[in-house]
């Protein structure tokens, strides 16, 4: 979802994407930028419309991500957001964890390399 630069925009340009949504997942990263100060100007009026649309009725999981700080301060600039969502803190991968994923991403690079040339 983006914001747009020329007012109006915003709404149209928001709703379209939740509505391409329903029935299934909309998933908003960085959600918080959407409210810091000076950085998006409609921002507000995108998150506004999110939640307008987040109604039971319409069938569809919200995700919002980011840092956590970020995202307390997301919920407390709009009282009606605080009380829609659940937050939910993961906790940071551990240096084991990390190590692990490294691990199995290169295995895959690797094989499907070898495979897709014929490498065996």
């Amino acid at each position: 979802m983006a914001t747009y630069m020329y007012e109006g925009q915003t709404k149209d340009k928001t709703r379209s994407a939740v509505i391409d949504a329903l029935g299934g997942v909309f998933f908003l990263d960085e959600a918080y930028s959407l409210v810091k100060r000076g950085k998006m100007r409609y921002g507000p009026e995108a998150l506004d419309d999110v939640m307008y649309l987040m109604d039971d009725e319409n069938n569809m999981v919200t995700i919002m991500a980011g840092y956590i700080n970020d995202m307390e301060d997301l919920t407390e600039t709009n009282g009606g957001l605080g009380r829609r969502v659940k937050v939910i803190k993961l906790q940071p991968y551990t240096d084991e964890e990390i190590s692990d994923i490294i691990k199995v991403k290169l295995f895959n690079r690797l094989f499907f390399y070898r495979r897709r040339e014929g490498v065996r």
